[in-house]
């Protein structure tokens, strides 16, 4: 079956520190036979909200961490090893391991339109939304027309324009 461990290094581990603390991680992996599919490096980011962890005989707090996950292929009886050397790491604030697929399911970017409105009535969802290109003269029309409607109706537009 195919995994992900998405997991938080704690912050005090030094930025050139953290390299060998995946090498452990991948090597944790290895010692079990898994296969590593894909992995994203650490980075340093700030929590969405205070995390403790028990380090030595106190609680420490931290609102940031190095996040990094990796991908890979292993045997479901494998994964209670994983998660007892995952817990017992020092080093390792939080993780989690989830079942997932082998594809990349990382949708990309699409790149954004300024000039493009979208038009949808209020049919069932399975019908699929108009798209309309205009210029900007096109739209200050619609704009002047929508406005007149209104005036036409009472004297809204009248107000807007003041």
């Amino acid at each position: 079956m195919i995994y992900e461990v998405g997991y938080i290094i704690i912050p005090t581990v030094p930025e050139d520190g953290v390299a060998p603390e995946v090498t452990k991680l991948k090597d944790i992996l290895a010692s079990v036979e898994t296969k590593v599919i894909s992995d994203e490096y650490p980075v340093l980011i700030s929590l969405k909200y205070e995390m403790s962890k028990r380090i030595e005989t106190k609680n420490t707090h931290f609102n940031q961490g190095y996040f990094g996950w990796i991908k890979f292929e292993a045997n479901s009886k494998d994964i209670e090893v994983i998660k007892k050397e995952f817990d017992i790491n020092k080093v390792i604030l939080r993780y989690i391991i989830i079942s997932t697929v082998k594809e990349n399911t990382i949708s990309s970017k699409k790149p954004f339109a300024s000039n493009i409105i979208t038009r949808s009535s209020r049919a069932p969802k399975a019908q699929v939304e108009e798209t309309v290109l205009l210029d900007n003269e096109e739209v200050d029309r619609e704009i002047d027309k929508l406005v007149e409607d209104v005036d036409s109706e009472g004297s809204v537009a009248q107000e807007i324009k003041e």
